[in-house]
């Protein structure tokens, strides 16, 4: 009977639900409803949905969820896969088109659309996990996106994904390792070090190499004026103050971002986090990380940060070290 019911609704879905709602987008896309662009990008597991529901805690933009993503990429982009890297992409590049559709506000997609079910948007919102290595080749060929660069802890990011293991991480490092352009990138010790984890195939390391090179390459290649630098941990102890930052970044065009943080939207849990129930402190000590990791794995762990120079992003308390 349930069998029956679920597939009676799916049925419902696809005949009545997903046209009306990708209409209703079409006509918002004509209108120029999807002008102003916010690109939420980050590692997962690094509080990229949480802060998206806050920056649209009104429901006002459309919420693009995780539009290059393996699950959805096979369909538009066949040629690319996630962490990608380039050194630039020209106008008419199979990702630079993709991104044109994405950022128009043109692309839809079931799983992206998830929690779209508005008649009238107001600005795009569009958040990204497995682009943040080749950001920087987008953005020069959309100067009107605003882009956030989310950074959580590393150590609390590899704990968190090894506790996902079957989400899509990455499960190995070949897609560095066969990318000229990106070996180019990384001098001869960071090289060594990729090799050699991917030798170990040590599931923590491979997931701090990841977030290493991520960031790395962020820092190292994102035009300065076209993004803005948010910490989780700032965004869990102080909201309004991000929030506040992130207003004055975008500026008044972006009026879907609310200007109060509203308590109850912080402490509703993302639907990518179970059943918890508001944030304890998100610092992560180097004392506890110990604690959960154990001291060898710690000193092997902050040796990797250290051979990418991001070794002081974050003091021994948790704390992020801002800018």
């Amino acid at each position: 009977m349930k069998a029956v019911k679920s597939r009676s609704i799916e049925l419902l879905k696809k005949a009545i639900v997903f046209p009306l709602r990708d209409s209703a987008i079409s006509i918002n896309q004509r209108l120029g409803a999807f002008e102003n662009v916010l690109w939420l990008i980050g590692d997962g597991r690094s509080g990229t949905t949480w802060v998206s529901s806050i920056l649209n805690s009104q429901g006002k933009a459309r919420e693009l969820f995780e539009p290059y993503h393996p699950l959805v990429l096979p369909e538009y982009c066949k040629d690319y896969r996630p962490y990608e890297y380039f050194e630039v992409l020209n106008s008419q590049d199979p990702l630079v088109n993709l991104y044109k559709e994405i950022f128009s506000g043109k692309f839809k997609h079931r799983r992206i659309d998830f929690d779209n079910r508005k008649l009238k948007y107001n600005g795009l919102l569009v958040k990204d996990i497995f682009s943040t290595t080749f950001a920087h080749a987008i953005l020069p060929h959309f100067p009107n996106v605003k882009t956030l660069l989310l950074v959580r802890n590393p150590f609390s990011v590899v704990m968190s994904k090894a506790q996902k293991k079957h989400w899509f991480w990455p499960q190995e490092l070949s897609i560095y390792l066969s990318n000229e352009a990106l070996i180019g990138e990384l001098n001869s010790q960071q090289i060594a070090l990729i090799e050699q984890s991917s030798k170990e195939n040590d599931f923590y390391n491979i997931q701090l190499i990841h977030w290493c090179v991520n960031y790395f390459l962020a820092f190292k290649h994102l035009p300065k004026t076209m993004y803005l630098t948010v910490h989780y941990e700032n965004f869990v102890m102080a909201p309004q103050e991000c929030l506040d930052n992130i207003n004055r970044y975008v500026g008044d065009a972006f009026n879907f971002i609310p200007k109060i943080v509203d308590k109850a939207v912080l402490e509703r849990p993302s639907r990518v986090m179970g059943k918890q129930k508001g944030f304890s402190n998100p610092m992560l000590t180097e004392e506890k990380a110990v604690e959960k990791l154990g001291k060898k794995r710690v000193l092997q762990m902050k040796a990797i940060l250290e051979v990418f120079g991001l070794d002081d992003l974050y003091d021994a308390a948790g704390a992020p070290r801002n800018d």
